[in-house]
């Protein structure tokens, strides 16, 4: 769940909903069914259109996943394949996708793949990796070393860089903050931290919010803070009833990714929950101003600008 429920509510048409629904039920032919529907809805918009594709990316993924788990790799490699069609910049998807075509012994499909995930992102050091090893493949050593170089290099960069972020705050007395910096560069943990993150994803999909709230705490303390770990994290505390918990994640989500809207949207809503209404609606307008079309946003302002002011403070707008 990537919103509060009380965003959910607010989405868009009924078979969006529904396609939602059976998402989390890992109900895959009938979320696509339902998604697909939403997709043809004149009423669904911008913003609902967004949220559609993002599911149906989300969901050829997790059906991918099952079915490359039961040994049916070319059912798998077609659901990704959908999946890019709603994803197409999912760089991790086009990952994936090489991986499978690599073990299939499909080398050029691989590196072909492996090309697109590092156009979209170039510091993608697995992907770099991967397409070292199929160029060994290939007999082609000399290309293999520069991307294998590379991906050495990018991933002690992901070492390096909290390290020295961590000791410029330690050197102007910031200690704490240091220190958990330095921390983190010392031990982490890439593999475990993303099984963490998948295992938090599938908890909240079932709304077991205190297991998906432990596995995502685990894959925080594993990395490098991400934003979406910390979006999903308050979240899970939001529908737990620790609102303080999830103010100060959706805020951390925010602090390391101004422009991540789902955040903003989150914690827009949260305060309003919170009874600190003048600061949700300070939110909502920021929503609003980055993606106009936002249609929880533009209810929730409406509803509380034809309601009564906050006691104690100025009425909203």
């Amino acid at each position: 769940m990537r919103y509060l429920k009380s965003v959910y509510s607010r989405i868009g048409v009924y078979p969006l909903k529904s396609g939602i629904y059976h998402y989390n039920r890992s109900e895959h032919k009938q979320a696509v069914e339902f998604l697909r529907k939403a997709l043809g809805e004149p009423d669904l918009g911008d913003f609902g259109r967004r949220t559609a594709n993002h599911y149906l990316a989300l969901c050829y993924v997790s059906w991918a996943d099952e079915l490359l788990a039961a040994g049916q790799r070319d059912g798998a490699l077609e659901k990704l394949d959908l999946a890019l069609e709603h994803g197409p910049t999912f760089a991790d998807l086009l990952m994936r996708k090489g991986k499978i075509l690599r073990e299939a012994g499909k080398v050029r499909e691989a590196m072909a793949s492996f090309r697109r995930a590092l156009d979209i992102h170039p510091e993608f050091a697995e992907a770099r990796f991967e397409m070292g090893l199929c160029q060994l493949d290939q007999d082609d050593p000399a290309e293999a070393l520069g991307n294998l170089e590379k991906a050495f290099q990018a991933r002690m960069r992901v070492f390096e860089e909290p390290f020295a972020r961590g000791r410029a705050l330690i050197q102007r007395g910031a200690v704490e903050a240091g220190r958990e910096l330095v921390r983190r560069a010392f031990f982490r943990r890439p593999a475990q931290a993303e099984a963490a993150f998948r295992a938090g994803l599938r908890s909240l999909q079932r709304e077991r919010w205190a297991e998906a709230a432990e596995h995502l705490e685990q894959a925080w303390q594993l990395e490098v803070p991400h934003a979406d770990v910390h979006n999903y994290l308050g979240v899970a505390y939001a529908e737990l009833g620790k609102l303080e918990d999830a103010e100060e994640h959706f805020r951390e989500s925010l602090e390391i990714n101004p422009g991540f809207r789902a955040a903003r949207l989150n914690l827009a809503f949260l305060l309003c929950e919170m009874g600190q209404t003048q600061k949700g609606a300070e939110e909502l307008r920021r929503v609003l101003q980055e993606e106009p079309d936002s249609t929880p946003a533009q209810e929730r302002l409406q509803e509380m600008e034809g309601s009564a002011p906050e006691k104690g403070g100025p009425r909203p707008g």
